[in-house]
């Protein structure tokens, strides 16, 4: 009911609180404290966290949908960014989390899956913690697939990123690898159609090669061996 007052502030700097009622009401004087301090700079906002409905959506955003304890974030009205407070939620640490927001120093926060176990996987599945070393800072080439749970095409491409996976085994200086970008995010990972195959080749991880989704197992293996020297690789396994 009371939405519309919320996104129509000028006060653009939002700080959202999910708590249920009695966590809330444990940390309700220390947040008008610390809400006295900021006024007209960041408008204060609390979210019934048992309130699906209004507390899901804005969770989501952080990977922490099934989440019962208090969370506290950050938006800036009108922008991207998100911020969330990763320490517990005492009056200092929400000072503090609020004063480096005020001033523009806080890190923008990207959802992780927890950090997998990839010994012996053909493709390893890549989160946001670990996009940096298994990719970009990775002195091999690397195929990645980027899909989404609820992708009509990603299953047919997965498959066939499984057989090329297959029929490139040998190669020593090519990794594939796999990302739900539903659940993991990255500021170097900027995709918005699902599935989605990049090459990144080993000298040039900043500019990562788009391969067709639409293409075949023996267009997709073409396609690698014309962007790449696949090293030691002895081809067993018919495309």
């Amino acid at each position: 009911m009371n939405s519309i007052s919320v996104y129509s502030s000028p006060v653009k700097l939002q700080v959202f609180v999910f708590a249920d009622i009695d966590d809330f009401k444990n940390l309700l004087d220390p947040l008008q404290d610390v809400a006295r301090t900021f006024k007209s700079k960041i408008m204060f906002i609390y979210v019934d966290i048992k309130e699906e409905n209004l507390a899901k959506p804005f969770l989501t955003l952080f990977g922490l949908e099934e989440s019962k304890n208090t969370v506290v974030a950050a938006f800036h009205n009108g922008m991207s960014s998100k911020y969330l407070l990763e320490s517990e939620p005492t009056r200092s640490n929400i000072e503090d989390f609020c004063n480096n927001f005020v001033q523009g120093s806080l890190s923008p926060f990207f959802k992780s899956q927890p950090i997998p176990d990839n010994t012996d996987a053909t493709i390893h599945v890549v989160v946001g913690k670990t996009f940096d070393d298994a990719v970009l800072s990775s002195e091999k080439d690397v195929i990645l697939e980027v899909f989404t749970p609820w992708c009509i095409n990603c299953d047919a491409i997965s498959k066939q990123v499984e057989k090329l996976a297959k029929h490139y085994k040998a190669a020593t200086n090519l990794d594939f690898a796999r990302i739900d970008a539903s659940a993991n995010e990255h500021p170097k990972l900027q995709v918005n159609d699902y599935p989605t195959l990049l090459l990144y080749k080993a000298d040039d991880k900043s500019n990562p090669i788009k391969l067709s989704t639409k293409s075949s197992l023996k267009e997709l293996a073409a396609s690698i061996n014309k962007h790449l020297k696949v090293k030691n690789q002895v081809v067993k396994d018919e495309l």
